[in-house]
């Protein structure tokens, strides 16, 4: 059950489907935002119960590129980082990692964005990006040395 919607979820994120596209294409931006809100609150009510495979299933059509980039930037970190918690709790740990890629792009992002990021890239093998995550969360270099301009 978990791999089928994790599957599914893959699908959707990856290529979307022909339905879900003409659906959201049709109904226009306002519906988009009033059915990620139910959408949203569903998910959330899911995730309370732990019920991570429902909550991948029920955003998976919110995360589709063509309906995310129509989302308030709000609302598309709510559902973009629920739906990468998610899927982290599925064990679905590369989709996780890919969610969390684009969470941490988002403006919004998070110490625990980033921290769960460099997990899920360790977890994948993706060493590289675990570094670049650890990076992010050790904030810049700060050049400590005393100053010999007078």
């Amino acid at each position: 059950m978990v791999r089928m919607a994790t599957a599914a979820a893959i699908l959707v994120l990856s290529a979307g489907t022909l339905g879900a596209r003409a659906a959201w294409a049709a109904d226009g931006r306002a519906r988009d935002v009033a059915t990620t809100e139910r959408r949203l609150a569903a998910a959330e009510a899911d995730y309370e119960a732990k019920a991570y495979d429902s909550v991948v299933r029920t955003l998976a059509p919110t995360v589709v590129p063509e309906v995310y980039a129509t989302l308030p930037e709000a609302m598309q970190y709510e559902a973009l980082g629920l739906f990468a918690r998610a899927l982290y709790r599925l064990g679905a740990y590369q989709d996780a990692h890919e969610a969390f890629v684009s969470l941490t792009a988002h403006p919004d992002a998070t110490v625990a964005d980033w921290a769960l990021r460099a997990e899920t890239a360790e977890r994948i093998g993706d060493l590289d990006d675990a570094d670049t995550a650890r990076e992010e969360l050790q904030g810049p270099e700060i050049d400590d040395a005393p100053s010999t301009a007078a």
